[in-house]
């Protein structure tokens, strides 16, 4: 057992390992700005909401104001709305992303084409062409 081995276990960031993970990723780097530009988009619209509800207490609630409320009200739920629509795409667009890594042509061999002739393992192709 090597002398180093319990620090190479209780690393918490390993940067020759991300850049091999983020490698996986490279195809697909204008989804990953799609979902982290949604991201961002979800996390604004999410702080915008305790502003909303100040605005409301501090205007329209102390003074009474039920028009002023009422817009406010919309507000808010045209927030909450947008914020959905954005974690929505963020989610969906990452579990895409990850479905289309784990499917790479690394293991095309082991699928059927979609051309729809007919399926052999090339591994199969290999040993009885031998």
């Amino acid at each position: 057992m090597p002398i180093h081995e319990d620090e190479a276990i209780g690393k918490a960031y390993d940067a020759r390992l991300m850049r091999r993970l983020l490698e996986y990723l490279r195809p697909y780097r204008w989804q990953v700005a799609v979902a982290l530009a949604a991201l961002v988009g979800a996390s604004a619209l999410q702080l915008t909401q305790p502003y909303l509800v100040k605005l409301a207490i501090d205007r329209y609630i102390a003074s009474r104001d039920l028009a002023g409320l009422d817009r406010v009200a919309l507000a808010y739920v045209a927030v909450l709305a947008g914020a959905f629509g954005f974690e929505y795409l963020q989610t969906y667009i990452m579990q895409m992303t990850g479905q289309r890594i784990n499917v790479r042509p690394a293991d095309a061999h082991l699928r059927p084409p979609a051309s729809g002739s007919t399926w052999r393992s090339t591994t199969a192709t290999r040993s009885a062409g031998s």
